[in-house]
């Protein structure tokens, strides 16, 4: 006897052994989501060398006058790929949601990894993503080689100044190392002098052209994969020269000695910086749809399943 004959037999049987107290059931469930989406749809915005493409998209509140939009999400795709913005709403599509945020222009290089590097601005931190195709959307973890979908770096106030934020220029990276050089926009301990410029720490492919930041003289930031269990919080520790750091290395310092410099590496730069602006609407142009019912019989004292709504449609929207 398979499922559905067993279950309408026990149905009948109810009925007949409990009149009255079984009733005719119907539920129906409804709901929209509303999004703003980029008015030209297959040009990305950002796309990295590493063969992703992030379009950029907002979730939104139409309930609300003047309609409020959640912080841009992206939905990741790899070339030649082309998003259709009628599948935003089904689940398990690969999007990415960094929180609130305000994308910088920075310099990276890479070597030996598929990650490519994205960078914000944060309210309280300068935040680094490392991104490489094949990730989920839900994979965000602190550095482990090349095992996380999504590397985020949080390059937060450290141990040479406690108010003031590093502003990040160049980000180099390879499966297990990060070096991030950075600048603090304020006058922050100036008498101690730990300023590194890249190539004297690292080397890179026709690096002419960056002359400017690769020969400039900044902060180092440092973190390892087999060191990251001893990093204050997972972030890169402050780089100092050993003389500065005479006894040992802390949780958010490390001694020059101790940091990796593999010159026998070339870094290839990333010449594609993130956009500042994001390519989409201040209003929502596009909604979903999602219904279902369920029509059947159920005890009077049980509280029946509620049905989950599925996808029927998404269509462009103009607003009421």
């Amino acid at each position: 006897m398979n499922s559905s004959l067993f279950k309408c037999c026990c149905m009948a049987l109810m009925w007949i052994l409990l009149p009255g107290c079984v009733v005719p059931h119907f539920d129906h469930a409804s709901y929209d989501y509303y999004y703003a989406v980029p008015l030209k749809a297959d040009k990305p915005w950002l796309s990295l060398s590493n063969g992703l493409d992030l379009h950029a998209y907002n979730k939104c509140e139409h309930s609300e006058v003047p309609p409020k939009c959640d912080p841009p999400g992206f939905w990741v795709m790899e070339r030649p790929q082309k998003p259709d913005w009628h599948e935003i709403g089904r689940y398990r599509v690969s999007v990415w949601h960094p929180g609130k945020l305000q994308f910088q222009p920075m310099l990276s290089a890479y070597a030996n990894t598929t990650y490519r590097a994205v960078s914000l601005v944060k309210e309280e931190s300068r935040k680094i993503y490392l991104l490489r195709p094949g990730f989920g959307g839900d994979e965000r973890r602190s550095l482990e080689g090349n095992d996380a979908g999504v590397v985020a770096i949080d390059l937060r106030p450290n141990a040479l100044c406690s108010t003031d934020e590093p502003v990040p220029r160049l980000i180099v990276f390879d499966a297990d190392n990060i070096w991030v050089f950075a600048e603090y926009e304020s006058d922050c301990r100036k008498d101690l002098q730990a300023d590194f410029a890249p190539l004297d720490i690292l080397n890179f492919e026709d690096s002419d052209q960056f002359n400017a930041i690769l020969r400039k003289p900044m902060k180092l930031f440092y973190l390892s994969s087999s060191v990251v269990g001893q990093s204050d919080f997972g972030q890169p520790r402050t780089v100092l020269r050993d003389a500065d750091l005479p006894n040992e290395s802390t949780r958010k310092t490390v001694r020059l000695s101790e940091v990796v410099r593999l010159q026998s590496t070339m870094f290839r730069l990333e010449t594609t910086p993130a956009p500042p602006l994001l390519p989409v609407p201040d209003y929502p142009n596009f909604y979903c749809h999602y219904s279902d019912t369920v029509i059947g019989l159920r005890m009077i004292f049980f509280d029946g399943e509620k049905p989950y709504p599925d996808l029927k449609y998404c269509r462009p929207f103009r607003g009421k």
